[in-house]
């Protein structure tokens, strides 16, 4: 199986896996003691101990491998043409970029 993702697309899953799947602590020790997964500000599903993390994982690489694959759309590509922004290096910086081949 190939996939199409480029760095800066797998940047963005792996950031929003990272808001969405997160480690809880005990608030009396301080210490790691399940994950949770959010839904924004709430909690989807909490108390995973490491074991049912593991099988969860384990699932989900199951159920997405069976997945077509696609592109992530980035926030900045959902928009239409007329309100993206394009973004361009100042002047000084080329001339900085030519000096370096001398």
């Amino acid at each position: 199986m190939t996939t199409t993702t480029t760095t800066t697309e797998r940047e963005w899953i792996m950031e929003n896996a990272a808001e969405h799947v997160v480690v809880m602590f005990d608030g009396e020790t301080g210490e790691q003691s399940y994950l949770a997964i959010m839904d924004g500000e709430h909690v989807a599903l909490g108390e995973i101990d490491k074991h049912f993390a593991l099988g969860l994982a384990a699932r989900l690489i199951e159920l997405a491998i069976d997945l077509p694959d696609t592109r992530v759309k980035l926030p900045s590509a959902t928009l239409p043409p007329e309100k993206r922004r394009t973004v361009r290096r100042l002047s000084v910086v080329d001339d900085h970029l030519r000096s370096l081949d001398d």
